[in-house]
């Protein structure tokens, strides 16, 4: 018999339960408006096709998630062991790692806890901050700033009225899309129209998807300093020297912007970097998140 000790104290009794079933497809959703362009990618479009697995165990249970698991791999996976997948204190074991999700739902159900309770220890209603992160780069088909910045502006309305009230802004036009004093000037103007549409209370965070350099950066950072930008996530590919010229540059200017990074491509050096204060926000791509321990 294997019992998985959950936090906090649950145990989950999972003697003799297999995986039994594996179903896997790309399902269709619909964004609110279509997607357009980052610092280095086109238009991300209206729809999006997340690859979803439903696993299913021997006694019934089931779990469902996103997973780029393969037809061969899931084949080689049906009849493990669910204790084999799933370690009490470590989270899902390498070996099933592409289940990630799925299987932490199948452990939350049969727990009868939702996840963030097992992670946290907390009880009760859970509220998480989270933001809009829908204002793409969708004007490059207007040569004027001022009608680009409003488009976008317009766009974050659109979210405050869903209810957010943070909001985070692709910048990095001048990267590829349009020239680089223009682009960059662009991104600034955007920035300033979406704070003066979404208020002073509201959050603006800037992803410009490694399309700045350090002093790119200051430029925008310093031309947007009135708008109070929460976070600067991806300014650049992750360096260390980098890094703490910005944050040198940042205290001098009495900046709090805070430095994001790790989504794409993440330095192994990024947690020890977070501890050593060069950046403040660790964030990794939501899609591999690999939760590696109950807390």
């Amino acid at each position: 018999m294997v019992l998985l000790n959950l936090h906090p104290r649950r145990l989950v009794r999972v003697e003799n339960v297999r995986i039994e079933r594996i179903e896997w497809a790309r399902l269709t959703g619909e964004r609110p408006r279509k997607a357009g362009c980052n610092s280095r990618l086109g238009e991300h479009g209206l729809h999006v096709r997340p690859a979803i697995a439903r696993i299913t165990t021997t006694d019934g249970a089931s779990g469902f998630g996103f997973s780029p698991i393969s037809r061969e791999k899931a084949q080689a996976i049906v009849g493990s062991q669910l204790s084999d997948a799933f370690d009490a204190e470590t989270g899902v074991t390498e070996e099933f790692r592409m289940l990630e999700y799925p299987l932490w739902d199948l452990v939350g159900k049969l727990a009868e806890k939702p996840v963030y309770a097992m992670l946290s220890g907390e009880n009760g209603a859970f509220r998480a901050p989270c933001y809009d992160t829908s204002l793409y780069i969708d004007d490059l088909h207007l040569e004027d700033n001022a009608e680009a910045a409003a488009l976008i502006a317009s766009e974050a309305l659109e979210g405050k009225a869903r209810g957010h009230n943070a909001y985070k802004i692709k910048v990095g036009r001048g990267a590829m899309h349009m020239p680089l004093d223009k682009g960059t000037q662009r991104d600034i103007d955007v920035i300033h129209a979406v704070r003066e549409a979404v208020g002073p209370d509201a959050s603006i965070l800037i992803d410009a998807n490694n399309g700045y350099n350090l002093n790119l950066t200051k430029q925008v950072l310093g031309g947007t300093a009135d708008a109070n930008v929460y976070w600067m996530e991806e300014a650049f590919h992750e360096d260390a020297r980098v890094y703490s010229l910005l944050k040198e540059w940042l205290n001098v200017e009495g900046l709090e912007t805070r430095i994001a990074d790790g989504e794409g491509g993440a330095s192994p050096n990024l947690v020890d970097w977070a501890k050593d204060g060069l950046i403040d926000i660790v964030q990794y791509d939501i899609f591999y998140p690999w939760l590696l321990t109950l807390a």
